[in-house]
């Protein structure tokens, strides 16, 4: 909610930040074009982390499916391991479902799929930070750079 506060006295501001950091002649270009990057992140962003979150989701779902028997999955659900996806999609195996299988108690393999999607996220953030301190003609190389490594961890 904090940041919600803050939104529109830094969205206020940046024009002036602009013309500090860049000189007056060109403002009006720079913030079009971080106006352009700024929704195209509020577009691409929420995408980008739910596809993350379906690659883990779907990454700790198999993990657990590999340690269960057979037999027992078939008991439970109905149908053979082969059918997997069909059963994930209509929502009959479910993590917590395949965990009361195998009478885990520990915790939710939910905490390490949120981890491993949140040290690829600092990663990004912090390749985003250590562009502040380039020059303005090399940020655009590192914009490309970045661009590629997403697309690279959202393979993983």
């Amino acid at each position: 909610m904090i940041i919600f506060t803050m939104y529109g006295g830094g969205f206020a501001t940046i024009p002036a930040y602009l013309a500090d950091m860049f000189g007056t002649m060109h403002v009006g270009g720079i913030h079009g074009r971080l106006l352009t990057a700024w929704s195209t992140a509020g577009v691409i962003g929420p995408v980008a982390i739910a596809e993350l979150r379906s690659l883990s989701y779907n990454s700790s779902l198999k993990d657990l499916v590999d340690k269960i028997d057979p037999a027992a999955f078939v008991d439970k659900f109905g149908a053979p391991m082969s059918q997997l996806e069909e059963l994930v999609s209509a929502k009959t195996v479910t993590i917590s479902k395949l965990m009361v299988l195998l009478a885990i108690r520990s915790s939710s393999p939910l905490a390490g799929m949120i981890h491993r999607l949140m040290k690829k996220m600092v990663l990004l953030f912090m390749i985003t930070i250590k562009t502040k301190k380039l020059e303005f003609r090399k940020k655009t190389k590192v914009a490309i750079l970045m661009f590629m490594i997403s697309r690279r961890l959202l393979r993983i």
